[in-house]
């Protein structure tokens, strides 16, 4: 039990960042990237999506300026490798912050993205509301999917012969004898014909009662022999499931 907790404790964030993965938008207007714990943008590529006319450097300065953005919190930079010249400032910027820039950028690209954060911030809070916030609520997670696995095994265990003789008759749309119909069902034809008797479902020649051929569950063929005239009874494949279901 404690091997099992450890290995849950150990891969509890990944299952989380697995959910999301699996449940958040495919499509992506734009690189979402983590930088020391946070989700962020790449200004740069911001700025690109909303076909801004000012030149880069200008634009993200002028907008920290005036509305106040705050280093190490609404945005980090760094400074990216260079083959040769002089290496340029990438802005990363919080998801908020990227939702404010849209906001005032007031154009149709601005609104487009802006309502894509908004979208996806709303599927993560979802997503987020589905998964286990403290350690006894993964605890009881994992007990609650333990048992539901254990109650799915127990119901296929309990349909295994339902599926076998589905398996078996399921698709048949033709006449069997009793002999066929007793293997499939797993008893021997004398047997099966003294207990269709004994039930008064078939007389003492072992044909059925009116009853039970108009129900179609059997039919009686003639096959003449010499000079006489054999009847010989089949069972229909209504009636081969109708025999299963009595047991």
């Amino acid at each position: 039990m404690n091997d099992q907790l450890t290995i849950f404790s150990r891969n509890d964030e990944q299952n989380q960042n697995l959910a999301r993965s699996q449940e958040l938008p495919k499509t992506e207007l734009i690189k979402i990237e983590n930088r020391e714990g946070k989700e962020t943008v790449n200004a740069r590529d911001l700025h690109e999506f909303l076909e801004s006319r000012q030149e880069f450097a200008n634009w993200i300065t002028s907008r920290i300026e005036t509305y106040g953005f705050i280093f190490g919190i609404d945005f980090l930079t760094i400074l990216s490798k260079s083959n040769g010249g002089r290496p340029s400032k990438e802005f990363y910027i919080s998801i908020d912050m990227a939702k404010e820039l849209s906001m005032v950028e007031r154009n149709q690209k601005g609104r487009q993205i802006r309502k894509w954060f908004i979208d996806r911030d709303n599927k993560l809070k979802s997503i987020e509301s589905k998964l286990p916030a403290t350690f006894a609520e993964a605890l009881q997670l994992a007990a609650d999917q333990a048992l539901k696995i254990e109650q799915q095994a127990g119901q296929l265990e309990q349909a295994k012969p339902a599926i076998y003789f589905h398996e078996k008759v399921g698709d048949s749309s033709g006449l069997h004898t009793v002999a066929e119909v007793a293997k499939m069902l797993g008893t021997g034809r004398n047997r099966l014909f003294e207990k269709l008797r004994n039930e008064n479902i078939l007389r003492d020649n072992n044909e059925p009662y009116q009853r039970y051929i108009e129900s179609g569950y059997f039919e009686v063929k003639e096959n003449p022999c010499n000079e006489h005239v054999n009847a010989q009874t089949f069972v229909t494949a209504k009636g081969l499931q109708w025999l299963q279901g009595r047991g």
